[in-house]
């Protein structure tokens, strides 16, 4: 066996030896230990080759034999020495190499170091120990971390062995930064201590405390741990003493006058449910108010608050649990102790901090009662002048405290003073309070009158009433109202004494008040009395409102005013006022009225008719036939003539037109009355089919149904009987207008249900309506606009005459084509055009120039508010949407140059202005934000004339720079826009790096400033980085300022400023080619240890260069 382990032995030390000629030679040595004895000679040799064996990388194969030759070899050196000497001098030369296997990734190598733990533990329990506790568990590998933790739980289970002094290091682990170990130390602590003694549960507590684990763990564990037995036995104890109270109290007389319904209701459920603390001795409970103090000393600082509201809530827990009933006098005695700390938890400014600390002590009031009354005193002055404060949840909180202690503490006379003291505070919201106070103290005492009314509080409870009564303040009268006829329960002649001295108005608020039990007869009482006054004022009430109806119909029947004509007269069409035929009974009815009458009948626009009984039918009211009819327009309003691009007349134009109404154009042309033909728009379905469609402004073609104006947004139903129609005049064209028109019609048609559209036989059998062959553009969709369309009759003027303000209707996208074109554009009296190839080209312009000229105001007044640095984020975005308009908005660079200026001067003074200051910082990030993009915009979208202002932003960056903290998103645009005129920088670099040298020297030597200086230096090196891929010149003066610079900021304070300072000079020092003594020569002076640094970084650069 000698030679074996030394041949093992040599063929593991060298690497060049197979992994199976290894493993081999270890499976034969292991199985010779099993069988043979091992003789003292050799053991020496086979404890090196295990361990040479473990510590094999190659194969994992090799380790686990290693493992399992151990074992072996312990029980048989065990069997040749119960003693077992030798593994005791033998194994220590293996912890090294176990305690690697126990953070190996493969988990079967872990569990079989833990395994050569577990049996060399008996013969090595000490060093076992240390290793686990102190290698392992407190370790850096996380994995050896969890094996170790493991295997103190195996150990336990299997051997019984003690854990005691493991404890400490795997709670440490509870708030390891792996969540794997923390998890395991959790369920391996639950294991432990399921079923150890009380004092050892305590002992984990402690430890619990001492390492701070988070509160959700440690509820976790203590839930777990806790025994059902002895949970349900000290719950049950406070039950059985209070069932034990509660029998005495039934004994007692008049039990239920003296019991408060109130008291009797439960405490309200808690938003946050905290689970109670039940401790196992007076020592335990002794030790926990012995940490406290401490916490509570001083001044309330950033150090000690958590401390103190932690230990707050671990009171409130305490409350809950059993040390109240079991531990009685310890526990109100470690009350007392921390009493002044409890009040300064209550007063703190910390809301959340003051409302644990107020809930402590209604909960403590609630739970021990009577026993709190040497505490009330000091409690009620600190609480009640709590309610006087102006943060709300501070103020209600003193409030339902002090509620709390006048409900459940004894009752003394001086808790009526405090009442009665409140009642006249100067303080609004302390008097709000007296009467909620004063209700709980009456409820209380109703039963105990005489005892009440001796010592003086009955004297004071009716002083605090009338004064709550008169006082000034609406909401304390009330809350004390209700207050009035709780004491009337108790007290009925000294209530009605009370009532006796009000004014009237007074008594009657206060017997119609809610509490009162007969408040119900007080308000039929005078219901009835007010009712004849209520009629009256209804009447007057409808009768106003009947005339201001009346006047509203009068305003809508008059007609307006004439628009006035102002030089903007071609910007809406204007509608012909002419004196209305309405008066001498005449009225020409439109085509749609006769379209739902057959009777009815068209007249010659150049006769005068007589209206029919169908036409008389069809005055106001009538004209809104069946069909979609949508709102007219506001009348209200006169503006001036405006003129569309159909405003002009054609020159020809003999057809009367669709519709004239009283109130529209005067008749004028001739025609003819057709009866056979149909007047329908659509005059036959193979028409209808065959028309194209074209995109249009339907109000610009539909007639207007209203009385008082020509044309309305009515859409009728088409006509469903034959109708009379006109001749046209063999001069006449089919106008686009009137194309426009029937198409109009067309559409709503195909909306209506299928019986409507129904057309009779005689419409279908009617002829076509000739028309000119007019080529009609197809229509993608109807456009609905708002400003109606009438085709004013006359002369279109000339070009010369046009009006030069020419704008579209309102709202209506100038970018569409014009449905019609004027004659005066055309190539002749009549011609059709194709409308999908036409585009007057006047009014484009005009309304191009419109838009130019809305843009360059906008422009102006944006330049502007930058100047004055008034314009906020939503300005800056508009500005920016102008900026990117292909329209030219610039006057030939002028406006460019006002903008690029107003922006370097806004960012460059953006931090000195002393109303930035008063902003919040997120809107201050926002203005930075949006003019630094306002900036990349004008430098991205004009490349040419921005060369200019490379120089002048970079400067107003880095001024901008130094006013932002941190590296948020502000930086990042800053960066950004520093990034984009490096990149442009082709041409400008050389002016660039001149503005930040000057720059610099004009930045002070501040925490702020070194942001800003860190910045331009890291610009200055991107900037000779750029010039020299570009193999510019820049010239040795400028390189000697640049040295010079570079020189100034090596010894600066701030190291962000040092290390771009040494990147610069490393960039710049490649450019001295073979003159490397001018640029050391302008370091002279500077620190050895800052010129041995910049050395270094030089030579590396030269060094990764090569």
């Amino acid at each position: 066996m000698d030679t074996q382990a030394a041949t093992l032995l040599s063929t593991l030390k060298r690497p060049a030896a197979s992994s199976d000629s290894k493993l081999a030679l270890l499976n034969t040595l292991k199985s010779d230990i099993k069988h043979y004895r091992v003789p003292e000679s050799a053991q020496a040799t086979i404890f090196e080759c295990i361990k040479l064996a473990i510590t094999q990388q190659a194969s994992s194969n090799i380790s686990a034999s290693a493992f399992s030759t151990l074992g072996h070899l312990v029980k048989r050196l065990k069997i040749q020495d119960a003693s077992g000497q030798s593994i005791v001098q033998l194994a220590p030369r293996l912890w090294p190499a176990i305690h690697d296997r126990l953070g190996d990734t493969r988990e079967s190598t872990r569990a079989a170091a833990s395994q050569a733990m577990t049996d060399l533990y008996p013969f090595l329990t000490t060093e076992v120990e240390t290793m686990i506790r102190d290698d392992a568990i407190a370790g850096s590998n996380p994995r050896a971390r969890q094996a170790g933790i493991q295997w103190v739980l195996k150990m336990h289970q299997e051997e019984a062995m003690p854990f005691k002094s493991y404890v400490q290091a795997i709670v440490a682990r509870l708030e390891d930064s792996d969540g794997t170990v923390r998890e395991t130390a959790k369920n391996v602590l639950i294991e432990l201590f399921r079923d150890a003694p009380e004092r050892a549960k305590a002992d984990l507590k402690k430890q619990l405390k001492v390492f701070s684990v988070r509160l959700s763990i440690e509820s976790q564990i203590l839930a777990q741990i806790t025994s059902p037995a002895s949970l349900s036995t000290s719950q049950n104890q406070p039950a059985l003493a209070l069932e034990h109270k509660v029998d005495m109290l039934a004994s007692m007389p008049n039990l239920a006058a003296s019991i408060n319904s109130e008291a009797a209701q439960p405490p309200p459920q808690e938003v946050v449910k905290m689970d109670p603390i039940y401790v196992q001795s007076r020592s335990e409970l002794d030790e926990i108010f012995r940490d406290m103090p401490p916490h509570f000393e001083g001044k309330e600082t950033e150090q000690n608050w958590t401390p103190r509201d932690k230990s707050i809530l671990k009171l409130r827990r305490l409350t809950k649990g059993n040390a109240p009933s079991e531990y009685h006098q310890a526990f109100m005695a470690g009350i007392k102790s921390v009493m002044d700390g409890i009040l300064k938890v209550a007063n703190s400014l910390r809301t959340t901090m003051s409302t644990n600390g107020c809930q402590l002590v209604q909960e403590l009031a609630r739970t021990l009662g009577p026993a709190m009354d040497p505490h009330v005193e000091v409690l009620l002055q600190s609480f009640i002048k709590m309610s006087a404060v102006t943060k709300h949840i501070a103020a209600e909180a003193g409030k339902m405290t002090c509620d709390a202690i006048f409900q459940n503490c004894s009752y003394k006379h001086a808790m009526m003073q405090h009442i009665w003291y409140a009642a006249q505070d100067k303080n609004a919201q302390t008097r709000m309070c007296a009467p909620e106070w004063l209700k709980t103290i009456l409820r209380r005492q109703s039963s105990y009158k005489q005892h009440f009314d001796g010592s003086g509080g009955l004297e004071l409870a009716e002083k605090c009433i009338k004064k709550g009564l008169e006082d000034p303040k609406p909401e304390v009268k009330e809350s004390m109202r209700a207050a009035y006829w709780t004491f009337a329960k108790g007290w009925p002649d000294k209530a009605s004494a009370i009532m006796s001295t009000l004014d009237p108005k007074s008594k009657t608020a206060l017997e119609r008040d809610s509490n009162n039990p007969h408040a119900a007869l007080h308000a039929s009482q005078s219901s009835n009395s007010g009712a004849g006054a209520r009629a009256t004022g209804a009447a007057s009430r409808n009768a106003l409102r009947e005339m201001m109806a009346e006047q509203r119909k009068a305003k809508a029947a008059g007609l307006l005013p004439d628009r006035p004509s102002s030089a903007m007269a071609q910007l809406s069409p204007a509608r012909p006022r002419v004196p209305s035929n309405l008066h001498n009974g005449a009225r020409v009815p439109s085509n749609l009225h006769s379209s739902s009458r057959p009777e009815a009948r068209v007249v010659s626009s150049t006769s005068t008719a007589t209206a029919t009984p169908g036409s008389a039918a069809a005055k106001k009211g009538a004209s809104l036939m069946s069909g979609p009819v949508r709102r007219p327009r506001r009348p209200e309003i006169a503006r001036p003539q405006t003129a569309d691009p159909y405003a002009s007349k054609r020159p020809l134009r003999p057809e009367t037109p669709a519709e004239s109404t009283p109130g529209n154009s005067p008749p004028k042309g001739t025609g003819t009355i057709a009866p056979g033909h149909a007047a329908s728009p659509s005059a036959s379905p193979a028409k209808r089919s065959s028309r194209p469609s074209f995109a249009m402004s339907m109000d610009s073609g539909i007639p207007h149904m209203a009385e008082e104006e020509g044309f309305t947004m009515v859409l009728p139903n088409l006509p469903s009987h034959p109708l009379p129609t006109r001749n046209r005049s063999p001069l006449a064209y089919r106008s686009p207008l009137k194309a426009m028109f029937e198409e109009a019609r067309e559409m709503v048609e195909s909306f209506e249900p299928r019986a409507e559209r129904s057309v009779e036989p005689e419409e279908r059998a009617a002829p076509p309506r000739s028309i000119s062959p007019i080529k009609l553009a197809p229509m993608e969709d109807v456009q609905i606009y708002e400003d109606p369309f009438v085709a004013n009759d006359g002369e279109a003027p000339t070009d010369g005459e046009r009006k030069v303000l020419g704008e579209l209707p309102v709202n209506e996208n100038v970018r569409l084509q014009s449905p019609t074109q004027s004659p005066a554009s055309g190539d002749g009296q009549g011609s059709p055009r194709n409308l999908a190839d036409v585009r007057s080209p006047l009014i484009a312009t005009a309304q191009d120039r419109a838009e130019v000229q809305r843009n360059r105001r906008l422009l102006g007044a944006g330049i502007d508010r930058i100047r004055a640095k008034t314009l906020d984020a939503h300005g800056f975005r508009r500005v920016q949407d102008v900026a990117k308009s292909e329209l030219d908005i610039w006057e030939g660079g002028k406006k460019y140059t006002e903008l690029m200026g107003a922006l370097v001067e806004y960012l460059q003074t953006f931090d000195e202005e002393p109303r930035f200051a008063q902003l919040a910082p997120s809107k201050t990030a926002g203005l930075k934000v949006q003019a630094l993009g306002l900036t990349r915009t004008l430098l991205q979208l004009h490349k040419k004339q921005a060369f200019a202002w490379h120089a002048q932003v970079l400067v107003g960056v880095l001024a901008c720079r130094r006013g932002v903290d941190g590296s948020g998103h502000v930086v990042a645009e800053i960066e950004k826009t520093a990034a984009d005129i490096v990149a442009q920088a082709e041409s400008s670099a050389a002016a660039c790096i001149d503005a930040i040298v000057q720059y610099l020297p004009s930045v002070r030597r501040d925490k702020s400033a070194s942001r800003s200086t860190a910045m331009a230096l890291t610009l200055l090196r991107q900037l000779l980085s750029s010039a020299k891929t570009q193999s510019a010149d820049l010239g040795p003066e400028r390189k000697i300022r640049l040295v010079q610079t570079t020189a100034k900021f090596l010894d600066d304070r701030e190291a962000e400023v040092r290390k771009a300072d040494v990147e610069l000079a490393s960039e710049l020092f490649e450019l001295f080619g073979s003159s490397k003594a001018e640029f050391w020569n302008e370091f002279k002076g500077t620190d050895e240890g800052r010129l041995g640094l910049l050395t270094y970084y030089i030579a590396r650069r030269g060094r990764a260069a090569a």
